[in-house]
């Protein structure tokens, strides 16, 4: 991406986050699912395009997105051990995400942003079906159905365990508004999707009408992209809900749903969160939503058995005991259910808004659910039950559902380890790159000197992780040595020959010669914050020191990071600077472009040089550095000068030598010059830092 002065400033939005389907992306799911979960489990991330579910790790299944499902975790009782002093991997588990866009419900969110919201909440969701439900016991009943009944026992077990798993993963994690926004993204996302398919046999004469299969699902998704669904207004913000005027369009059918369809959004309306639909349907006058056939009647008397077997259900820790209450009220609702047409108990062909994930499989011995909301059900003074708000029903995006989660954060501090201080950002606002993007945009429209600057788009997967993982390796030692020279800058000290203060022992002959200066005082050292700034040229002569260039600017960027110095590094590339890592920013968010190897043109270090004067202002610290790593003279040296003299920082350069003894020349182009050749050029530069902290 180029910044110049006609740049509109929303296409910086692009630089945000990875994109749903990239391995980076898979791999941070993948770390996150296995720092919220025991040692003792261990859990891989697969893309497909529309299922989310969870399966042993031996289950052999191949991913979408080309990965062999457990390829990375094994078989399910592996014996790994988690660390030096945990406990063994006995559990290996493989969560299938979807990539298929699914759209916003009534919010607002930049897309990528979404996609992350989505895969997070849906991880989660899969998480606490690893962690407490009973699947291999659901097998086990199903098993033992008759096949016209078994979609139906599916429905009333999933839908039920869908809402206990999210008030457990609620309680335990800061995820409670992202079930709430998901559950509202699914249920109008189910709407859409009806309201396209009512409207195609309504408008679409005999031909429309008479298309099925996979030709007619493309027509209905088509018609539900181009607007076919008048249920979601086009402004952000709340909006009815679907039971209220407005939710639906007027003068169309109402949304039919069979009888079974009836009985799953009643139970997802009793679980986290409500979406109205079931009131709706229970209503004979709504003329939105509808039973088909008019048989509100059925979901009348079934409406008791719903509400109690949905106490019971979240007043139920063990998974195991829940499934068996699921086959329970299947048997109760069974009879009134029997002598309804067959019609009535199927699905409609319509495309579910939910993805589809609950699957007999061999996940057994569940921990207990303790933290649900109807574990606190007691006898109210009737004698009949009570409970707390657990379903944050009529509630829209942002309320609290779980007014008592015990670990509020818990996500977002795991998060924060996978990125560093950033990686809040995934459900923020903010991005360290975005916004110095915007600084960046302002500088190239108010600089006379600038007329464009780059941004390497974000390439998730790319950069070689070998030599990143190496960089940081070798970045622990160096962060050791800042760090040891740092406490020893900011360590207090004694001073004498003060008016006030400790009496000094060793003054307190001075009194009788009348001297007033025999005390002494404890000063701390200089508190300094630094921040740093790296150059790195990738100008095409540097294509035989790229690498080793590239490898000591990681290094480096990762240990001052890991001390506190606020770090960015900037870079000449095809006679332009480019940034490659914004102040605010974690180095391992960008290897795509720190270690891309990527060399060609000339050597601007005017044009950033006058970034640098500009930027390293943005940095946290008070005391910035710039570091420039390069192997030739800038391309202008009298206004490379001027710019040099207008800073009132320090300018380090690091030059690397192959030989041609051109170095001693440009020690005019830099308050302190090292040299170097391409195999030393880390050691140099790990040195040079070490000394300027040294002086400090």
């Amino acid at each position: 991406m180029y910044l110049t002065p006609d740049t509109d400033p929303d296409r910086l939005s692009r630089l945000a986050l990875p994109d749903r389907r990239s391995a980076e992306n898979r791999r941070e799911l993948e770390r996150l699912a296995n720092i919220c979960t025991p040692r003792s489990v261990d859990v891989s991330v697969s893309f497909t395009e529309r299922e989310a579910s969870c399966r042993p790790a031996d289950s052999g299944d191949d991913g979408d997105d080309g990965s062999r499902s457990g390829q990375r975790a094994g078989a399910k009782h592996r014996q790994r051990r988690g660390s030096s002093a945990g406990p063994l991997v006995t559990e290996s588990y493989v969560i299938r995400l979807p990539t298929e866009r699914i759209e916003q419900g009534r919010t607002d969110m930049h897309p990528r942003r979404w996609d992350r919201r989505v895969q997070v909440g849906l991880l989660f969701h899969e998480l606490g079906h690893v962690l407490y439900s009973d699947l291999q016991r659901f097998g086990e009943w199903r098993s033992h159905i008759a096949p016209e009944w078994e979609e139906l026992f599916r429905t009333v077990y999933n839908a039920a365990e869908d809402g206990v798993v999210e008030a457990q993963m609620a309680a335990e994690f800061d995820v409670g508004e992202d079930f709430v926004v998901l559950n509202d993204a699914f249920a109008q996302r189910e709407l859409r999707r009806h309201r396209a398919y009512a409207d195609l046999f309504d408008d679409g004469g005999e031909t429309a009408g008479a298309r099925s299969g996979a030709d007619g699902e493309r027509a209905r998704e088509t018609n539900a992209r181009s607007g076919g669904s008048p249920l979601t207004p086009s402004t952000p913000g709340p909006t009815p809900g679907p039971g209220a005027p407005g939710a639906a369009r007027p003068d169309g059918p109402p949304l039919e749903y069979t009888v079974k369809e009836a009985l799953g959004i009643g139970l997802l309306d009793h679980g986290f969160g409500d979406s109205g639909r079931f009131e709706a349907l229970l209503d004979p006058a709504d003329e939105r939503l509808a039973v088909r056939n008019d048989r509100h009647d059925v979901l009348a008397e079934l409406r008791p058995a719903i509400g109690e077997y949905m106490d019971r259900m979240f007043a139920e820790p063990d998974g195991t005991r829940r499934v068996d209450l699921a086959a329970a009220f299947f048997r109760t609702v069974r009879p009134t259910l029997e002598p309804l047409p067959p019609a009535q108990l199927q699905a409609g062909q319509r495309r579910a808004g939910r993805p589809h994930d609950a699957i007999p499989v061999a996940i057994t011995d569940p921990r207990p659910a303790d933290r649900l909301p109807g574990l606190a059900v007691g006898q109210g003074e009737d004698g009949g039950r009570r409970s707390g708000d657990r379903t944050g029903r009529g509630t829209g995006p942002g309320r609290e559902v779980l007014p008592g989660r015990l670990d509020r954060g818990t996500v977002r501090r795991a998060e924060r380890s996978i990125r560093g201080d950033d990686a809040s950002r995934a459900l923020d606002d903010s991005d360290p790159l975005r916004q110095e993007a915007e600084r960046l945009l302002e500088l190239v429209r108010e600089s006379e000197e600038l007329d464009r600057v780059g941004i390497p788009e974000p390439e998730p997967g790319s950069g070689d992780r070998e030599r990143w993982e190496t960089a940081a390796r070798d970045a622990q030692r160096l962060s050791a040595a800042l760090e040891t020279q740092l406490r020893r800058e900011r360590r207090a000290t004694r001073s004498g020959g003060h008016r006030v203060g400790s009496l000094d022992s060793r003054r307190v002959v001075d009194v009788r010669r009348g001297s007033s200066r025999v005390f002494e005082r404890v000063e701390r050292g200089p508190e300094k914050d630094y921040s740093c700034l790296l150059v790195l040229d990738r100008s095409g002569s540097m294509s035989g020191a790229v690498e080793a260039a590239e490898d000591a600017t990681a290094r480096l960027a990762v240990a001052m990071n890991g001390v506190g110095v606020d770090v960015s590094v900037l870079s000449v590339h095809q006679s332009l600077p480019w940034l490659e890592l914004p102040f605010g920013g974690t180095p391992g968010d960008h290897v795509d472009r720190l270690l891309s190897g990527r060399v060609g043109g000339s050597t601007p270090l005017s044009a950033a040089l006058t970034i640098a004067r500009e930027r390293v202002r943005t940095g946290r610290g008070h005391e910035p550095l710039v570091f420039v790593v390069t192997d030739g003279a800038p391309n202008d040296e009298e206004r490379y000068g001027a710019v040099l003299d207008a800073c009132n920082f320090p300018v380090f350069g690091v030059y690397i030598d192959e030989g041609d003894g051109a170095a001693p020349d440009h020690a005019e182009f830099f308050d302190r010059l090292v040299v170097t050749d391409p195999d030393a050029v880390g050691t140099t530069l790990t040195q040079l830092v070490r000394t300027l902290f040294r002086q400090g």
